[in-house]
């Protein structure tokens, strides 16, 4: 149909001079109706084209917080997708998954993601709020070592940042449409331990006595987390997504009121949005 279009429409022009005034609006008008079938099948070939290739999404993830005791404190760094009970708790934190669907038609291949390691904007945001001094966040010179010290108590909580904002490799994402098939994408602990550090810090949840009425934290101002995905589709045509991940705040408890036999401290949700690239 396509070369059949474009065939019409150089007959039609070859033979314009030749004719008179009325032939010539039935040329135009058929001219007219030959592009406007070209334009079609075109967007018609394109939109084929384009609805079997793969497009990866991160879902919508909502996680829960635990309390990990430490000297006389228990501090809100112990993580679950669900909600357990505190008896049924691991010895060993827990990955926080956020689930990564492939909501194309065809198989992703090659695929590659990548967080980009904004800790020092993280860590501004805290030393900005951070008054008090009850929590301390250091870094090495080389980036690869954080740590979120407590100097009060002689805490040091460790992370080796290499290990959370390097490459991660799938070979192949099938379509979730085929039996729901979805990959796992690790949220960096790093993130949200000095996210939940953060919400610690404006609630004067250790600085303070426990209050008789919950301070109100309204918005949360904390820099985002981003996420950038590569991947081919089954032609080996390149793709790339990137996405800002910030966490929705729901409640959390005072660290006064858990217990050993009560350590659960709230819940909060990831929220996904794409950033959509200039280039046409």
């Amino acid at each position: 149909m396509y070369n059949d279009s474009l065939k019409t429409i150089s007959e039609i022009v070859n033979n314009i001079v030749n004719i008179d005034w009325i032939s010539l609006l039935v040329a135009i008008a058929a001219l007219i109706t030959a592009i406007a079938a070209l334009l079609t099948v075109r967007e018609i070939r394109k939109q084929r084209e384009s609805s079997y290739h793969p497009e990866l999404h991160p879902s919508i993830t909502d996680f829960h917080i635990y309390g990990v005791k430490a000297k006389d404190i228990y501090l809100p760094y112990d993580y679950y997708n669900h909600r357990i009970d505190d008896r049924k708790k691991s010895l060993f934190n827990e990955q926080i998954l956020m689930k990564l669907y492939n909501v194309g038609l065809a198989a992703a291949k090659n695929v590659v993601y990548k967080w980009a390691d904004n800790t020092d904007d993280w860590i501004k945001a805290i030393n900005e709020v951070n008054k008090e001094g009850f929590f301390n966040i250091t870094k090495d010179e080389k980036g690869r070592l954080l740590v979120i010290n407590i100097p009060k108590y002689e805490i040091k909580h460790n992370h080796l940042l290499e290990n959370q904002f390097s490459k991660k490799y799938y070979g192949f994402i099938l379509p979730s449409s085929a039996d729901k098939a979805y990959s796992n994408l690790v949220i960096p602990k790093c993130y949200l331990d000095l996210y939940i550090t953060y919400i610690c810090i404006i609630a004067d949840f250790y600085t303070k006595d426990k209050p008789k009425n919950p301070k109100r934290i309204g918005e949360v101002d904390f820099p985002s987390l981003y996420l950038n995905i590569t991947y081919e589709d089954l032609l080996g045509k390149a793709h790339a997504k990137s996405y800002k991940i910030d966490i929705d705040f729901n409640i959390m408890t005072h660290p006064l009121s858990l217990s050993e036999q009560e350590t659960y401290f709230g819940s909060h949700d990831l929220i996904t949005t794409e950033i959509k690239s200039n280039k046409k």
